[in-house]
């Protein structure tokens, strides 16, 4: 495990924490309730409500009656997680930028470990490994590990998968930029125009998030999700045809050995 003390209050910069909602009432609670556990204490956590038409509003605003930092928008039509990870951003007001879904949930060392980590070694951009978690709240067996390996552009379109609720953005080095405007993969889409810029992607290989595995959630639906990697590597970053059957082929095999690992493990 990473050394994770925090020493003084230079050590210690505002974290600001992206969450899309889109009728999470089930999972809400646990997810704020993993932020405000955090070992790390200053941070804003920005939920933005994507037109939920359950009780998630009403979840959000009662936290945020009673909790200081955590921050509460909406957008006035259904736009998708990226318009509402946007959304938070550009009313970010951290050094770094961290991203925690709705389903998902956080392990209490995760942004005291991370921004320690980037703070001793001048990192710009992080990932972590990750667990996983069942739709009913069963912690699965199966770990996403980060490895050893920095992840460049080539990298990452070729078929690595970086885990949004790792990932830890240094914004006075990266600055603050937005998804671009498509329903699925808006994240990869991201990471890839950060690390194109030159940036590189370094592996923290601890567990400090648990992904939730839902049936309805977008990354669930997968043969829907091949032709739309396709489009974001071939229309979005503008890769060469071959490259991009390339990166489409390694992410899909990747993915299959990790769904099979999870399956295997539960």
């Amino acid at each position: 495990m990473i050394d994770s003390e925090i020493n003084n209050e230079g050590d210690t910069p505002l974290v600001s924490v992206i969450t899309p909602v889109f009728n999470s009432e089930m999972y809400l609670e646990r997810m704020i309730e993993s932020v405000i556990a955090q070992s790390y204490s200053n941070w804003e956590l920005i939920l933005v409500d994507d037109c939920s038409t359950d009780n998630s509003k009403d979840i959000i605003a009662q936290y945020a009656a009673s909790e200081s930092r955590i921050r509460f928008f909406n957008l006035d039509k259904n736009q998708g997680s990226g318009a509402a990870r946007n959304k938070a951003m550009s009313n970010s007001r951290g050094t770094y930028l961290a991203f925690l879904d709705a389903d998902d949930i956080w392990l209490p060392s995760k942004l005291e470990v991370q921004t320690l980590y980037m703070r001793k070694n001048d990192l710009a951009f992080t990932f972590t490994s990750f667990g996983y978690i069942s739709s009913s709240g069963i912690v699965l067996n199966s770990v996403r590990h980060a490895g050893l390996n920095m992840i460049d552009f080539d990298k990452l379109v070729h078929g690595t998968t970086i885990g949004c609720l790792t990932v830890m953005l240094d914004v006075e080095k990266t600055g603050i930029r937005k998804m671009p405007d498509i329903r699925v993969k808006q994240d990869f889409a991201l990471w890839a125009e950060i690390l194109r810029d030159g940036f590189i992607a370094h592996p923290i290989n601890e567990k400090l998030s648990l992904y939730r595995m839902t049936d309805g959630s977008a990354t669930s639906k997968k043969s829907k999700l091949v032709l739309s990697h396709y489009s974001l590597l071939r229309s979005t970053l503008g890769l060469p045809v071959i490259s991009s059957m390339y990166g489409v082929f390694y992410w899909s095999f990747s993915g299959i050995c990790r769904a099979l690992l999870i399956k295997f493990k539960k």
